[in-house]
């Protein structure tokens, strides 16, 4: 575990409700229905806190302007914590999990998905346009 100590010192822990623009999905037995509910378009990002690649994914995406993409809700997953809710995402989109990893779902089904180095705001942004 000494090496996960030191990681989680270079990679303070993050979850959608203190990052920003991030919502929090909810626990996995309700997810399917909240993500019913939410409908439109969505952005949902696979996040590990004690990952290098996640980091800079994540640096990435947060440089995005929320307020630009009216109507699109942002989504964040830590993989560690929330590994049910990662799992049922998965299983309910049949997207492999890997992280990091952005899917974007459109009218509930997925739209664009990524994972590790493709995971960044340039792509993200050019596939939010092409909806």
């Amino acid at each position: 575990m000494g090496i996960l100590n030191s990681l989680s010192k270079l990679f303070p822990e993050s979850t959608g409700s203190d990052t920003g623009f991030w919502e929090a999905l909810p626990d996995p037995e309700t997810v399917e229905s909240f993500l019913d509910d939410t409908g439109g378009t969505m952005v949902i990002f696979k996040n590990s806190p004690y990952c290098g690649t996640s980091m800079f994914a994540k640096n990435s995406l947060d440089a995005l302007d929320p307020e630009k993409w009216t109507g699109i809700r942002f989504f964040m997953i830590d993989v560690i914590k929330e590994r049910q809710i990662s799992d049922r995402i998965s299983k309910l989109f049949g997207v492999r999990h890997e992280s990091p990893q952005v899917l974007v779902i459109h009218n509930g089904s997925v739209y664009w998905h990524a994972s590790h180095a493709r995971v960044n705001a340039e792509q993200l942004r050019n596939t939010l346009r092409s909806i």
